[in-house]
């Protein structure tokens, strides 16, 4: 009765969601054909706050001492599902913008609003190896508290192109350190009710 319920409660919160994606968005999109992206900055960061609302999600931000809000910067993240984008917008202070393939620059109005938006292209790639990304999921929604985690900004002024694997590995391993102590934490707390449920059964 417990699973029936959390889909239902999912079926509803995804109609819902997508009627307020689908309306508010081609708002956002008639603005940026005529107004620069950062005058309307907030309505997006509204929308984004929303869709954190309707999935049953609350968004928590935690800066380190040395991440500078005032620089403009490339965030790396671990994207794990469709949702990502928009919690990531809503945690971060800077004018956000994405990233998108080169080859989507060339369709047909959609490439010019990414232009408009941006947006900074990135080459194609065929293997999904060479993202450094990773993307799971299911189709219901379970309330939770996400963590964003907005770590110490990297200076990469006099870098050279022989620096590139050593820094992408310092950056994979700060990306990776609180994502492998939630899950740590989280098997823990898992290993803990299946004993205490054990010892329970034994008494």
């Amino acid at each position: 009765m417990k699973k029936a319920w959390f889909a239902i409660r999912s079926a509803i919160l995804w109609i819902f969601s997508g009627l307020h994606f689908f309306l508010v968005v081609p708002v956002l999109i008639f603005l940026g054909v005529f107004l620069d992206a950062r005058k309307h900055d907030w309505l997006q960061r509204g929308l984004c706050r929303r869709i954190a609302f309707l999935s049953g999600a609350r968004v928590e931000a935690i800066r380190s001492a040395g991440f500078d809000a005032s620089r403009t910067c490339f965030f790396f993240v671990n994207h794990v599902n469709f949702f990502d984008p928009f919690m990531l917008y809503c945690a971060i202070p800077q004018f956000v913008r994405g990233w998108e393939l080169e080859s989507h620059f060339k369709i047909p109005a959609y490439g010019w609003l990414m232009k408009r938006f941006g947006n900074v292209p990135v080459p194609d790639v065929r293997r999904p190896s060479d993202l450094k990304h990773h993307r799971t999921g299911h189709w219901m929604l379970w309330r939770a508290k996400i963590t964003v985690h907005l770590h110490d900004t990297i200076e990469t002024k006099g870098l050279t192109k022989e620096d590139v694997p050593a820094l992408r590995e310092r950056v994979r391993e700060i990306v990776a350190a609180p994502v492998e102590e939630a899950l740590r934490r989280g098997k823990q707390g898992i290993r803990g009710h299946a004993e205490a449920f054990q010892e329970g059964d034994d008494s």
